[in-house]
């Protein structure tokens, strides 16, 4: 077993995922054009995270896993990653709009919440990576986001405790319960 160090930390969680993958997946096979359109997707995910000072922690399927974590402002950083994102989905579509490939539509979630980080993993398969409940809720808020058919829900206990001027616009949408608990989400606005 590799050598744990591990920290507790209050973080903030981003999940981007792509909608109805399996869909896309099924209709054009294990093919070079779908692996280019995950490889896009990651990219454009990725620099978003990297741009406000996250970390990507690890790629998920057809999701990528984001924490913004060890600054005061990590709250701040991730609804500007989330907004970012939420609206880019047409500029990161273009290249493959004009090459005839496929595109992608992705559902963003961020929450914030205590967190382990650090090294975990088995010997000579370790690396960097956050666990607890709070990844375990923003997974689940994922599933609600595809449910739901939005594209950019954020924890009202992230978004409560933002500033005013860093509050993009937003609306409140119905509670999700998530294990036995009722979770207030706000939707930002992606034309905004």
């Amino acid at each position: 077993m590799g050598t744990l160090f591990l920290q507790e930390a209050e973080a903030t969680i981003i999940l981007a995922d792509i909608r109805d993958f399996s869909a896309l997946a099924q209709s054009r096979g294990a093919t070079v054009e779908l692996a280019i359109t995950l490889s896009r997707f990651y990219e454009h995910v990725a620099a978003a995270i990297k741009q406000e000072g996250g970390r990507v922690i690890k790629l998920v399927g057809d999701g990528v896993l984001g924490a913004f974590i060890g600054t005061a402002d990590h709250r701040r950083r991730g609804i500007r990653a989330l907004h970012a994102l939420v609206g880019s989905v047409d500029a990161m579509n273009a290249p493959a709009k004009a090459a005839d490939m496929p595109v992608v539509d992705y559902t963003v979630v961020l929450g914030t919440g205590r967190v382990l980080a650090g090294d975990l993993g088995a010997d000579k398969l370790q690396g960097f990576d956050v666990i607890g409940a709070t990844v375990n809720r923003i997974f689940r808020l994922s599933n609600v986001a595809t449910k739901r058919g939005a594209s950019n829900l954020v924890e009202a206990s992230t978004f409560d405790q933002l500033s005013i001027e860093d509050r993009p616009p937003a609306r409140a949408v119905a509670a999700e319960v998530i294990d036995g608990e009722s979770i207030t989400l706000f939707a930002v606005d992606v034309h905004a």
